[in-house]
């Protein structure tokens, strides 16, 4: 928590250090302390360290019995890493770059390539639905998925989906 409302990025560091320090303290105490293998996983991502945040978020779905919350993060995890290791598809002719509202990733127009941490967090979004077939994160990252890689057909697919399980427009 201090660590989101610092400015400075080696204080950033240090606390996301000091948060791993403490979660592996707490799992030398319980090793299988799922929620602490979970904390790792976060403090990593946000250290730009996706390797070692899979690791751990491995971890804690494997010590969670399969927590359904656990491994969607995984899932986003998988598409992170791939969409910061992926190239992208030269850009179709006629097409220009779109512009989202504020804070909103701003696509160039070209679509990203499939690659193996793209298709693992594919995997897992799929093998989600199938257990929770109304997992509103999880249609929505599959929408994002396909819309990054340029598949447009099946993100309209899954944004239908999500929508029609909203009560109303409100929520």
């Amino acid at each position: 928590a201090r660590a989101n409302v610092e400015q400075d990025q080696k204080e950033k560091t240090k606390y996301m250090s000091e948060a791993i320090r403490q979660y592996d303290l707490a799992i030398s105490k319980k090793s299988t302390l799922s929620e602490a293998y979970y904390g790792k996983g976060i403090a990593y991502e946000r250290l730009e360290n996706f390797n070692e945040a899979i690791e751990q978020v491995k971890s804690a779905v494997y010590n969670s019995n399969e927590n359904v919350d656990y491994i969607f993060e995984l899932g986003r995890l998988y598409f992170n890493r791939g969409v910061s290791n992926g190239s992208t598809a030269p850009e179709p002719a006629g097409e220009t770059s779109g512009e989202g509202g504020e804070g909103a990733p701003k696509p160039s127009g070209k679509k990203m390539l499939r690659n193996n941490d793209i298709n693992t967090a594919e995997q897992i979004f799929l093998q989600i639905l199938q257990a929770v077939n109304n997992h509103a994160n999880t249609q929505y990252s599959l929408a994002l998925l396909y819309k990054t890689i340029g598949e447009n057909y099946k993100a309209k697919i899954m944004v239908t989906k999500l929508l029609s399980i909203l009560e109303d427009e409100n929520q």
